[in-house]
């Protein structure tokens, strides 16, 4: 019998949110499931209301400032063409349900569905509260699954856990993304807690490659994908450029990046931003996604925390989670590293043993999810195996 699923997550205007999106619908479209994204799309006055109750107001107001900054060095025409790359790979390559523009219009969608999951990404993160990300719409009947949900912090107050309890009770399976999830959820339910790994390993660097027609180019570059405004990071940059004579590429994402990187490529759509990690020699980012899809692709890179670790805005863990998962401890970036030509590039041998730890993290993830939706005879579909 076919198993009909929709999943609610975030999948617009940022690279990282629409490939996870686009990771695990095509995972379970490969598991002969299909599956929709909600197009949750909130329109003014639901903004307003979120904005009003939300942790993260300050945040919010500082992005709309950053977008006024950056209109000095990105044109309206510069911005829409930008715009248009988004629209034209989810319409190519994303299932969408029909645009909901409020929570209260998701009701319409409670029980047509045999499955429903919520993840990845910070779907949990409490300074962006918002009940559908718990799928509070869902019928009773109906299955509900969230698959390497994120709270984005390690700590929760007693206020935050008496307002996701109950919510987290109606779940019929729980799998978060990182360790530290486990820990915060784990005294709030019954039932078991598992990790799984985020969407976008649940596909191989093979699969993304014919998914996505990604066109291999000259890779004498180091690319510079950064979230956070450390003046450090250009430092690094130079050094690791000089060593390696090779030039510099910067994706930026805020004032500082438009206005210190060097390299700027402005017009940069999902599959672009994909193809600039895929044909790169180096990497360095303070992105969590920026950092899997190196990791996936075998590229070398190097990660900065973008957080102080005592910052109860701290989303470190899930970088840490990762690289000491793979043994990849030795990329992440902080006060006390140093730095060599011979350490930049990580070698074959140890890209081979990443990878093994890679399929094993996939396989076991995959099988979590196929046996949350009652998958009959999961264990014919094929296990991945490393490829050399």
């Amino acid at each position: 019998m076919q198993i009909n699923t929709a999943t609610l997550t975030w999948f617009t205007n940022n690279y990282g949110s629409i490939f996870q999106a686009f990771a695990l619908q095509h995972a379970l479209m490969k598991y002969g499931i299909c599956n929709e994204i909600i197009n949750y799309r909130p329109n003014a006055k639901e903004k307003v209301r979120f904005f009003l109750s939300s942790q993260a107001r300050w945040d919010i107001l500082k992005n709309k400032i950053e977008n006024i900054r950056i209109k000095k060095y990105y044109s309206d025409d510069e911005e829409k063409e930008k715009r248009i790359l988004f629209c034209k790979f989810e319409r190519d390559y994303l299932n969408l349900t029909n645009v909901f523009c409020t929570q209260k219009e998701m009701n319409s969608i409670s029980s047509i569905y045999d499955a429903y999951i919520c993840g990845s990404d910070q779907i949990w993160n409490p300074a962006y509260f918002k009940k559908c990300n718990f799928l509070s719409f869902v019928s009773d009947d109906k299955r509900k699954i969230s698959y390497a949900a994120s709270i984005g912090k390690s700590k929760l107050s007693n206020v935050e856990k008496r307002k996701i309890r109950p919510l987290l009770k109606s779940f019929d399976y729980i799998s978060v993304r990182e360790k530290t999830g486990v820990k915060l959820v784990q005294p709030l339910v019954n039932s078991p807690v598992s990790v799984v790994c985020d969407p976008v390993f649940l596909l191989t660097k093979e699969e993304y490659r014919t998914k996505l027609n990604l066109q291999t180019k000259e890779n004498d570059y180091i690319l510079c994908y950064y979230l956070g405004d450390n003046p450090e990071y250009i430092v690094i940059a130079d050094k690791m450029s000089s060593l390696l004579g090779v030039e510099i590429k910067t994706i930026p994402t805020n004032y500082w990046g438009w206005s210190k990187g060097k390299g700027v490529d402005k017009i940069i759509g999902p599959k672009e931003w994909l193809e600039y990690i895929y044909n790169s020699k180096l990497i360095l980012t303070d992105s969590f996604h920026a950092m899997a899809f190196s990791i996936l692709f075998n590229k070398s890179f190097f990660i900065f925390k973008r957080f102080l670790d005592n910052s109860k805005k701290s989303q470190n863990s899930r970088i840490e989670d990762l690289a000491y998962l793979l043994g990849l401890d030795d990329r992440i970036i902080d006060n006390n590293y140093s730095f060599n030509k011979a350490t930049l590039l990580i070698d074959s041998t140890k890209w081979r043993t990443i990878n093994e730890e890679i399929v094993k993290y996939r396989n076991d993830s995959q099988k979590w999810l196929l046996e949350s939706l009652a998958v009959k005879d999961s264990s014919n579909i094929q296990n991945f195996t490393v490829i050399n």
